[in-house]
């Protein structure tokens, strides 16, 4: 009820390294924007306090993560596995010991402050992504939310807000690498001694959720950019397409990013030369998926999207032309690209992860 555990032994990579990562489950870190910024402000405040300590486990090949997340909290510890439990009892101790300090505070306030404003500046292709899962997901937050809350916040909010966090939690952990099921066993049961915190029921575990779109529907959200230096529009021109769980519709919606990926950056970059950022391929959500483009250009959203539009409708075309041989090649490629060995042991830990 309390404290899930899962634990693999690296048999493919043998080298001298681990990952443990841990999630303290609390739906209090997304219920809203203030919460997720004075999150985010407790996390930077711990690694501000951990910084003389971490450099030196950093020198020594071992690192640590705090991010506030939409779950909860995520920590995550990796490198080489030797002293990897006393840098965790040392983060997790300094997690729950945290004070906070006012200087300090307005140090982190004011660097966060910035992070919001120059998010606002970036360029458009990179802004665009985080619009769309604004728009398709039940509860997510923007920049222009939070730095909008940050202003009101102090010291002592932070101060108050955290220990409820630690207080009542359901504890996630995946230990992977060069490591015994006991030493898995062991860092667990040290992250719940440290905290000592109650069991959060299921009942209240945050659910991810996505709009499901009705047939035929057709949305446009316009947003003009902060940035008045810049002359880019950007377009994310996306196809909602069902549920992700669904693995036919998902070989499919594969095979025909695969089919459309270079007929669609030869035509729209080379030939109809609209931008110098265009791509294509599937865009997974947490339990809905789709097709997008993603054009930045000079040229109006209007221009773009119709351009889009002709590419697709030209496409139909080409698909109905195509030959047996050509069609089952696109499939091989599908099929390789899934079957590809893991790079190293952090992508395998990634992969474990995301399915948890």
């Amino acid at each position: 009820d309390h404290v899930r555990l899962w634990y693999k032994k690296d048999d493919r990579f043998w080298v001298p390294k681990a990952t443990v990562h841990i999630t303290l489950r609390n739906p209090l870190v997304w219920a809203t924007p203030a919460n997720h910024v004075k999150t985010k402000l407790y996390c930077e405040l711990v690694r501000d306090a951990l910084v003389e300590y971490s450099y030196d486990a950093e020198l020594a090949g071992l690192d640590y993560n705090l991010s506030a997340s939409i779950f909860g909290l995520e920590i995550s510890v990796g490198g080489y596995n030797d002293k990897m439990s006393v840098l965790l009892d040392k983060v997790v101790t300094t997690m729950r010991d945290l004070v906070v300090n006012p200087d300090r505070f307005r140090i982190v306030k004011e660097r966060l402050t910035r992070a919001f404003r120059n998010a606002e500046y970036q360029q458009p292709y990179y802004q665009v992504g985080d619009l769309t899962r604004y728009l398709t997901a039940e509860k997510v937050w923007i920049n222009e939310q939070y730095a909008e809350e940050l202003v009101h916040i102090e010291a002592e909010d932070v101060a108050a807000f955290f220990p409820q966090i630690l207080r009542q939690n359901h504890i996630e952990v995946l230990a992977h690498g060069n490591l015994y099921k006991e030493d898995a066993l062991k860092m667990t049961d040290m992250v719940e001694s440290i905290l000592r915190s109650r069991t959060l029921p299921q009942a209240q575990w945050h659910v991810r959720r996505n709009m499901v779109f009705p047939p035929g529907s057709n949305y446009i959200y316009e947003r003009t950019l902060k940035d008045p230096e810049n002359v880019n529009n950007c377009i994310e021109y996306y196809l909602f397409l069902g549920n992700v769980r669904d693995h036919v519709l998902r070989a499919k919606l594969l095979l025909f990013a695969q089919m459309t990926e270079e007929p669609a950056f030869d035509q729209l970059r080379s030939k109809e030369q609209l931008g110098y950022v265009v791509w294509s391929g599937p865009r997974y959500s947490a339990t809905t998926m789709g097709y997008r483009v993603i054009i930045q250009s000079e040229r109006t959203a209007e221009y773009l999207s119709a351009r889009i539009d002709a590419f697709l409708a030209n496409f139909a075309g080409t698909l109905q032309d195509m030959s047996d041989e050509e069609f089952e090649g696109h499939k091989r490629s599908v099929i390789n690209r899934r079957l590809e060995k893991l790079k190293n042991l952090g992508a395998e830990t990634n992969r474990f992860w995301t399915h948890i």
